[in-house]
């Protein structure tokens, strides 16, 4: 599966640059290479790339085992299933975002076409800068909303995928006869033998193939009125992240094409 969570940017500067209303996004100090700079040396030992020698393993360790939630995620129908329906999700929402934003763009080069030909200090384009502020903020609020219901709605759909794996987990533990089990991703390492993922997988791809879900609403405060235009309550996992599990590395951002 190939699930991420990361923020997503928006280029905002291009639209508001010509009335001055932002800062320009900040750059982080990178600078893009030069043409023509020398490639960084390939370390002695080898070429990059090299496949690395297999491991071999010593005989498993009687009664100790390992499960991994995350390989369970990614290795099974299921996490297959939810990985292409969170891409549904996203592409749902960077449409939305990009939308969004092509208004916005369309508002502030309106605003500037005005004060190119009025002037800016007119009150009537007082007034339509500061709209464009505010819808500015706006726009910067539904992006951060957004991105807070995706995250939100990934998290609660690998709890449920973690739930549904480790009802089978018990029965694989017995099985093993183990007596110690270890967090997988917590070990560099193990003998294979020594695994009950893949045996939950197969368990669990025997069981359950699909997730229905949908992005989850706008979290309010408590005794807060919803936000006006907020969409109702969408179908959601049944089952809510007991701990906010950490995604594998994969998809997660969302948002306008810059």
């Amino acid at each position: 599966m190939n699930i991420k969570t990361v923020f997503f940017g928006v280029a905002l500067v291009a639209i508001v640059a010509p009335i001055a209303f932002a800062q320009p996004a900040a750059t982080g100090g990178k600078q893009a290479p030069k043409a023509g700079a020398a490639a960084a040396p390939v370390p002695a030992g080898g070429a990059a790339g090299a496949q690395p020698k297999p491991i071999v393993h010593a005989p498993a360790i009687p009664g100790i085992c390992v499960f991994s939630r995350e390989n369970l995620a990614a290795d099974s129908k299921l996490g297959a299933y939810v990985d292409q329906r969170l891409g549904q999700i996203q592409t749902n929402v960077t449409a939305q975002l990009n939308q969004a934003n092509q208004n916005l763009d369309a508002n502030a080069r309106n605003v500037q076409a005005l004060i190119n030909a009025t002037g800016r200090d007119t009150p009537a384009n007082q007034q339509a800068i500061a709209d464009i502020q505010r819808q500015v903020q706006q726009f910067s609020d539904m992006r951060a909303d957004l991105q807070d219901r995706f995250d939100r709605t990934t998290r609660a759909a690998l709890a449920r995928i973690f739930a549904e794996g480790e009802s089978f987990l018990q029965q694989v533990y017995e099985q093993h006869r183990c007596t110690v089990l270890l967090d997988g991703n917590a070990v560099r390492t193990v003998n294979p033998t020594m695994d009950l993922t893949p045996d939950v997988v197969k368990l669990l791809d025997g069981q359950t193939t699909e997730l229905q879900f949908d992005l989850l609403p706008t979290q309010t405060q408590p005794g807060a009125a919803p936000a006006a235009g907020a969409a109702p309550a969408a179908t959601a996992p049944a089952t809510p992240p007991p701990a906010a599990p950490a995604a594998p590395a994969g998809r997660g951002a969302v948002g306008p094409r810059p």
